[in-house]
């Protein structure tokens, strides 16, 4: 994704995507756009999954949840409070029904930076989602399925392999299976 300007970044996404849709169908694709135009290019074989791989946007600005209920088949929400995702949740739903789309057609996945064993707290004090012990991290993925997230995309922030490893480790035999 090119662009010179910084201030032109979401208008730039909106039509990569819409490339990204063309050239996924396969056969012969022209695109004049604002930022980017392509002459007739063939793009062979098209994508198996039809009629595009899907798009899942990341983001929790108001701008983002917009791309997502427009162009989007899923949603990768990150950083968010755990107070701040239902009104997120009720924002992207407004916005699909606005689109005459559903909240529910969509693929809702969080991105969660994890810390087993050690709580971390946001500039309120309050306890950060997936840090803490395995029983307050379980409880924290809980509270995602129930919101309708699909999948949990887990970051381990500045730990070394060895300790990565070992909070994998009780991820995977600790909590997952209680989930």
């Amino acid at each position: 994704l090119q662009t010179a300007d910084f201030a032109l970044r979401g208008a730039v996404t909106d039509e990569y995507i819409d490339i990204f849709k063309k050239v996924s169908a396969g056969g012969e694709v022209t695109h004049q756009g604002t930022h980017y135009n392509l002459e007739p290019v063939k793009c062979y074989p098209g994508s198996v999954q039809k009629p595009h791989p899907p798009v899942l946007i990341g983001g929790v600005s108001n701008r983002a949840v917009r791309r997502v209920a427009e162009k989007g088949d899923g949603w990768i929400s990150v950083s968010l409070a755990p107070k701040d995702i239902p009104e997120r949740m009720a924002r992207l739903s407004d916005l699909c029904e606005r689109n005459d789309r559903k909240l529910d057609d969509l693929w809702l996945c969080h991105k969660l930076f994890i810390s087993i064993g050690v709580a971390q707290s946001d500039l309120s004090g309050n306890r950060k989602m997936g840090t803490g012990t395995p029983d307050e991290i379980t409880e924290d993925l809980k509270r995602l399925r129930d919101q309708g997230y699909r999948s949990v995309i887990f970051r381990y922030p500045g730990f070394d392999v060895a300790e990565q490893t070992r909070q994998f480790d009780i991820l995977a035999d600790k909590i997952m299976p209680t989930v």
